[in-house]
């Protein structure tokens, strides 16, 4: 009777043990990574659909997406700055020449550099490394007007010595406007409403330097 006893308390102790363990192996490990996974296939389905860039996502240790490219930057802001910059000592013949200019403003990213979702275990909470917001080269150059001399005339070292300095000028008029800090937050505001319907939220890291 009492080997009975011991038998059938062994066997419930170890079945026990056992709902135990797969409980524990369910809840803490194997549920959190399939629910990582999930994420991972519902981010990379919206990048695909609503960005021009797929980034490297990984989870639980390993990339499961590799960065994919569908174009060569991405615009997020776009602003026109009045420029008037005087070049000393520049004018021909003599003395100092001012020049003015509108120049249109883009700022956003370029989609060739590292750009990298890490998916935490769970799936719900996800860091993310973007490109950097820069100021992006304009499509076509601003026309630029010299004070009282042809612009045709000038030399070709002058010319494009205005055009760093006008480049130059807006850029900095841009970024004092707060041209950069929009961009950034139209690019995080665009990000979390892709990671949104995945339950993702996503925790921005800053990109490192280059």
């Amino acid at each position: 009777m009492l080997a009975n006893r011991l038998f059938w308390l062994g066997l419930g102790s170890a079945t026990l043990i056992t709902v135990l363990f797969c409980w524990v192996s369910w809840t803490f490990f194997i549920e959190p990574m399939d629910a990582a996974v999930r994420t991972v296939n519902a981010l990379e389905s919206a990048f695909e659909n609503g960005f021009p860039s797929t980034p490297r996502i990984s989870a639980n240790a390993g990339v499961l997406v590799g960065q994919r490219n569908r174009g060569d930057r991405f615009v997020l802001f776009q602003t026109r700055v009045p420029v008037q910059a005087v070049l000393s000592g520049e004018r021909p013949g003599g003395g100092d020449l001012t020049v003015r200019s509108e120049v249109g403003v883009e700022a956003g990213i370029l989609c060739r550099e590292p750009f990298q979702v890490n998916v935490a275990r769970g799936g719900q909470i996800a860091t993310v490394v973007h490109p950097k917001v820069r100021f992006l080269a304009p499509a076509t150059p601003p026309e630029i007007h010299p004070e009282g001399v042809p612009w045709g005339t000038l030399p070709e070292r002058l010319q494009r010595k205005i055009e760093r300095v006008v480049a130059r000028t807006a850029e900095q008029k841009a970024t004092q406007d707060g041209a950069l800090k929009e961009g950034m937050r139209r690019l995080h505001e665009q990000l979390g409403g892709l990671a949104a319907p995945s339950g993702c939220v996503l925790v921005f890291e800053p990109a490192p330097a280059r």
